[in-house]
């Protein structure tokens, strides 16, 4: 479930959605006429008590999903929080209304075989009636619910969830990671133009613009720290190695297509620097009261350290050694050997990589006999 999640984010979340709306219809379906006399069901459709409760989920999942996709999305990036949340809940309501009163007209039509101009009326007694403030009160409930669900999954990561629930990390384990740490150039210079305020919707912005990166190439968020973020892969030596680098790349195309955007709102084109290193951490689950999944090892000390050469040597995207294998692979990039560096804090010294992305395809370079240099690892 997890792997389809990162692969079709927005299908699998979808589908999630659609069928906790059913699971949830029929369910209360169940517990409504629980130790009713079924004599009552006999005088009805055989399949009433399934049909309209999985239509009505259906309906409500598929068009809150789509809303949520094409409409409510932008409320909670143009508006604060609390007002966000007040129109979500208004234009749920209003959409359950109007499910509710569609599947009392359905069941009029098709269960009592009433005509219309008998079913709509008989529809909005019922939808006046204390048994639809029920029905309308658990749906609404049901959809805050989910969607609370899916906003935690967001905001910490579907992975790190479930991790959480089952328990997976208790105690200290070993992974072998990939980790980038992605930081903004000039972010000194930049703060002080901007203001606090003004700097916080920049990069409020910028790490916006890199969210569908995100779930495009299945990292996971470890962590935000002022205008660095921290993404990391659980990678496999022996399996297909992922594109770490397409993420950064992809990322600084976007943030030069909005380049005249953030010009016009900020007075600035934001770009960022990356470093990336791969290796073996110990992963563990911290806290008493506040809970947090946490990384320990030379890996993130290294990658830290990693970013701060970025500035000094004006690089956009350097990587150790390890991660330069995953990326030598792929004909999207060249990796070039910067140096051998003894990095800030530790005794032993790390080849340093840049990658760089070829503008052009890599068989339209051979042609033309371009010279392409590649790293011997």
């Amino acid at each position: 479930m997890l792997y389809l999640l990162k692969k079709y984010p927005k299908q699998t979340d979808t589908a999630l959605l659609i069928l906790g709306f059913v699971i949830g219809m029929n369910f209360l379906a169940y517990v409504k006429y629980a130790g009713v006399d079924w004599q009552y069901f006999y005088q009805l459709h055989p399949s009433f008590l399934l049909i309209t409760p999985t239509l009505e989920g259906l309906v409500l999942g598929t068009t809150l999903a789509v809303m949520e996709y094409a409409l409510f999305k932008r409320f909670y990036v143009r508006y604060s929080y609390s007002q966000a949340l007040l129109m979500h809940i208004i234009i749920t309501a209003i959409v359950i209304v109007i499910t509710l009163l569609v599947g009392e007209i359905f069941n009029q039509v098709v269960f009592n075989k009433q005509d219309w101009g008998v079913a709509l009326p008989t529809a909005w007694q019922f939808i006046q009636s204390p048994l639809n403030a029920s029905l309308f009160a658990y749906s609404l409930a049901l959809a805050t619910l989910l969607n609370f669900f899916r906003q935690l999954g967001n905001h910490f990561g579907h992975s790190i969830i479930m991790d959480f629930i089952t328990g997976k990390y208790v105690r200290p384990q070993e992974e072998h990671r990939t980790f980038m740490f992605l930081d903004l150039n000039q972010s000194t210079t930049i703060a002080e133009q901007l203001g606090h305020v003004k700097y916080s919707r920049l990069l409020n912005q910028c790490f916006n613009d890199l969210s569908k990166f995100i779930l495009r190439y299945e990292a996971d968020v470890y962590q935000y720290v002022g205008d660095e973020v921290v993404l990391t892969w659980r990678t496999d030596p022996t399996k297909e190695p992922i594109d770490i680098a397409g993420l950064y790349f992809d990322f600084r195309s976007k943030l030069r297509q909005n380049a005249a955007s953030y010009h016009e709102k900020f007075g600035v084109a934001p770009q960022f620097k990356a470093s990336v290193h791969t290796g073996l951490v110990s992963i563990t689950q911290v806290g008493h009261r506040r809970k947090s999944i946490a990384y320990h090892g030379d890996v993130l000390n290294t990658a830290a350290r990693l970013i701060n050469i970025c500035s000094r040597l004006k690089k956009d995207l350097l990587v150790t050694a390890t991660s330069a294998s995953f990326i030598q692979c792929s004909p999207q990039y060249r990796v070039d050997n910067v140096d051998t560096l003894l990095l800030r804090g530790k005794h032993k010294t790390t080849q340093v990589f840049e990658v760089i992305q070829l503008l052009e395809p890599w068989s339209a370079q051979l042609q033309d006999n371009a010279p392409i240099s590649r790293a011997t690892l």
